[in-house]
């Protein structure tokens, strides 16, 4: 009886790579039967119902492609696909993201001819987060959408992680009213069916930097304080301390700037004593955006400076734009044209090697220069600007930022006693009314 197990064991091993080989080689039945055996034969053999024979067995092997061992050996090809799959997690840890999506796509493409339901969509998953790394969020989001609305079958953590990441592809492309439903959504997907994980820790700092950025501060806060007490609970000491950062950034805007600073420098020196590069730039960053709100230019100038320095070294570039834009806007401020000019033609060659993902600066970029064209009384080139901006902003779906730029625009078209200011008016009502709705 043990004699016969085994050999419906290996009738089953060798039909079933057969099979597989046959459909990655793109080959009809017909092709590989050809002199070994009948299409009904080949059929039997490849549901593990019928014996190649030892003598067929290289010939066959040769016609798939394959070695005998490739052939006769378990699911081999579920191993190469996971060991490349491995092999893209690596590429993606050494900065070889392109190279990643390219081996996760091979995985993803395979998996879907050979029925690996699982790991197919452990592929998936991993594209999609590479493709955000490459700031291609419209693929990401159509990607996503398409996979949400399929039959296919995701985890509790894989239907919350592709939330997450749709959600930061819709915050790439300014529609933060959308990211912020995307990451709510998967917060409670994830939160039905699972312990707190590190998952959960990526979604509340999602949450928070989405309203943060909506203005809703108070919100931001919150989430910001949940991210830290779950930090806590699962001892993450680096989410931990972003944790507090973020809430020092919400400190700010809330009027409190005494909070805001002295968070901001405990946190500062509990990522240099852990060598946090990332959060050393960022904490930086916080504080010469404290520093320029106080008119403390000297100490603005420092810490951004700092801060890019920082961002640099650890090649972040999403988080490099804040205190580049920054530091442009502190050169205006001090009216130092020429050096804010240089400065915002920095952040805008920044900005195209993200392939025009996080919009936001591009508009502050344009806004920056509209203020040097006021500077310099150039009116229309002042218009001009400003109406550029408003362009980005419907394009990505922007409207906190459009509201504020309509009403300037609206502004210095009324000061010039230029008819086209009742237009610019109810452009500033209609994002007024959508800010509403967010």
């Amino acid at each position: 009886m043990a004699r016969i197990i085994e050999q419906e064991e290996c009738n089953e091993i060798v039909g079933g790579n057969v099979r597989r080989y046959r459909l990655l080689r793109g080959l009809k039945q017909e092709e590989v039967c050809d002199g070994l055996f009948s299409v009904s034969q080949l059929s039997k053999i490849e549901r593990g119902k019928a014996r190649v024979r030892p003598e067929q067995i290289p010939t066959l092997a040769d016609r798939l492609g394959v070695t005998v061992l490739q052939l006769t050996s378990g699911d081999i090809v579920l191993d190469e696909l996971r060991d490349t799959l491995l092999l893209a997690e690596q590429a993606a840890a050494a900065e070889r993201t392109e190279k990643a999506v390219e081996m996760a796509r091979e995985v993803i493409e395979k998996s879907r001819v050979l029925g690996y339901e699982e790991l197919y969509m452990e592929a998936f998953v991993f594209e999609c987060r590479q493709l955000n790394f490459l700031y291609e969020y419209r693929q990401v989001i159509e990607k996503i959408e398409g996979m949400l609305g399929s039959p296919h079958r995701l985890s509790p953590q894989q239907h919350a992680s592709l939330l997450a990441d749709q959600g930061r592809a819709y915050s790439y492309a300014g529609e933060m009213g959308r990211a912020f439903e995307c990451y709510r959504e998967a917060e409670e997907v994830f939160a039905a069916a699972a312990e707190e994980d590190p998952l959960t820790l990526r979604l509340l700092c999602r949450l928070s930097d989405a309203k943060y950025r909506m203005r809703n501060y108070r919100l931001a806060m919150r989430h910001a304080e949940r991210m830290e007490e779950v930090a806590d609970r699962l001892s993450k000491h680096y989410w931990r301390l972003m944790a507090q950062c973020m809430q020092a950034n919400c400190w700010l805007p809330l009027g409190r700037e005494d909070l805001a600073e002295s968070l901001n420098l405990a946190c500062l020196k509990e990522a240099e004593d852990n060598a946090y590069l990332g959060l050393i730039g960022a904490i930086n960053n916080n504080l010469g955006e404290l520093y320029i709100r106080q008119g403390r230019y000297a100490s603005a100038h420092l810490h951004l400076q700092r801060a890019i320095r920082e961002l640099e070294l650890v090649k972040m570039d999403e988080l490099l734009l804040d205190p580049m834009i920054q530091l442009a806007e502190l050169l205006v401020l001090e009216e130092d044209e020429e050096g804010a000019s240089r400065q915002i033609a920095r952040t805008q060659e920044l900005i195209l090697r993200t392939n025009g993902a996080v919009c936001l600066y591009e508009v502050r970029a344009l806004e920056l220069l509209a203020r040097l064209a006021g500077m310099r009384g150039d009116r229309e080139e002042q218009i001009l600007r400003l109406q550029e901006c408003l362009d980005v902003c419907d394009r990505h779906h922007i409207v906190l930022e459009a509201y504020d730029i309509a009403a300037r625009l609206a502004a210095v078209l009324d000061e010039s006693g230029d008819p086209r200011a009742t237009t610019a008016y109810r452009r500033a009502i209609r994002y007024s009314n959508a800010c509403q709705e967010i």
